[in-house]
C-alpha cells in the first residue's frame, strides 16, 4: 500500500511540468476555474471570495474565502490567521469548524480557505522546486494580509485534511518562518525530509484504518522529526478511516492546542 500511494505521489506531480513551461501568462490562464464554489458547504456565504494577484505574471492568481472576526474591532487588538487547507474534492471541513458559534466566541481569528484548480497543487511532493506549487502563493498571501489586516504575526496557522494535510507537512519544511504552527490531518511526507521539519511545531492527526493515505506515513515522519529534535505530535482515532469530514478531527481541544502556539 504505501508503494501504491508513492506512485501515486510521483505520479501527480508528474503533472505539473507541463504546466511550469508557460511564462507571462495570458489573463485567461493565469485565473482557473476552481475544483469547488462552495468549499464550505451551506455556510460559504459567511466568507468573501477574493483573488490573490501575484505580482509575477507567470504565476496563477490564487482564489479564497476570507472570514472576518466580528466587527468593530478594539484598535490595538490583533487577532490570530488560520488558514486552512481542502483535500482533492475541495471541501475545507475545518473552516466550517471553526466558524461554529463556539469556536467563534473561544478563538476569535481571520479565516482564509485558498480554493485550487484542478490542474493545481498544494506543494511539489517531489520537492523538485516547481514554481507553479500553491503553497508558495499561500505564504505570500499571508505575509501579504499580515501588512493589511489586524493579525499578530506571531500567531499565522495552517491545518488541512488529506492533501491539504501533506500541505501541512510541506508548509514545516518551507515556511516555518510564516507559519507558527500546523495540524496535519490524514495528509503525508517523506521521513527523509524530517531534519528540515523541526522548527515548526505540528500535531498530526490520522485514522488507523486509513487506506487512502496510510498512517504510517505520518507516523513515521513525526517520529524522525522528533528524533532531530522538533516539536512535533502524533494521534492515531481507533477504528477511523479517511474521514475529513468526522468531527472528531476538529475537536476544541486540537483547535486550543493549535491557538497556544505562537512565535517566540
Amino acid at each position: 500500500m504505501k508503494r501504491i500511494y508513492v506512485l501515486y505521489i510521483l505520479l501527480t506531480a508528474a503533472l505539473i511540468p507541463l504546466q511550469v513551461m508557460a511564462q507571462n501568462l495570458k489573463p485567461e490562464q493565469r485565473l482557473e476555474k476552481i475544483r469547488n464554489d462552495a468549499p464550505m458547504g451551506e455556510i460559504t456565504p459567511l466568507f468573501e471570495r477574493k483573488a490573490f494577484i501575484p505580482q509575477d505574471s507567470s504565476r496563477k492568481i490564487l482564489t479564497y474565502f476570507l472570514y472576518r472576526p466580528a466587527e468593530p474591532y478594539p484598535r490595538d487588538l490583533k487577532f490570530p490567521l488560520v488558514f486552512v487547507l481542502h483535500g482533492a474534492p475541495g471541501r475545507a471541513y475545518g473552516a466550517e469548524s471553526l466558524t461554529s458559534d463556539d469556536m467563534k466566541t473561544a478563538f476569535p481569528a481571520f479565516i482564509v480557505v485558498p480554493v485550487l484548480s484542478q490542474t493545481s497543487h498544494w506543494v511539489d511532493t517531489k520537492q523538485s522546486g516547481q514554481k507553479y506549487e500553491a503553497l508558495y502563493d499561500v505564504a505570500a498571501l499571508a505575509k501579504d494580509l499580515i501588512s493589511s489586516q489586524q493579525i499578530d504575526p506571531k500567531r499565522v496557522y495552517i491545518a488541512g485534511c488529506s492533501d491539504g494535510g501533506t500541505g501541512v507537512f510541506g508548509s514545516a519544511m518551507l515556511f516555518p518562518d510564516v507559519f507558527a504552527a500546523g495540524l496535519a490531518i490524514s495528509g503525508a511526507w517523506e521521513e527523509q525530509f524530517a531534519p528540515k521539519m523541526t522548527t515548526m511545531p505540528l500535531w498530526a492527526i490520522h485514522g488507523a484504518n486509513d487506506e487512502v493515505i496510510p498512517p504510517s506515513f505520518a507516523r513515521n515522519t513525526v517520529a524522525a522529526i522528533q528524533k532531530n529534535g522538533g516539536k512535533a505530535y502524533y494521534t492515531e482515532i481507533k477504528d477511523m478511516a479517511h474521514n475529513c469530514p468526522s468531527k472528531n478531527l476538529y475537536t476544541p481541544e486540537i483547535w486550543s492546542w493549535l491557538f497556544r502556539q505562537a512565535k517566540p
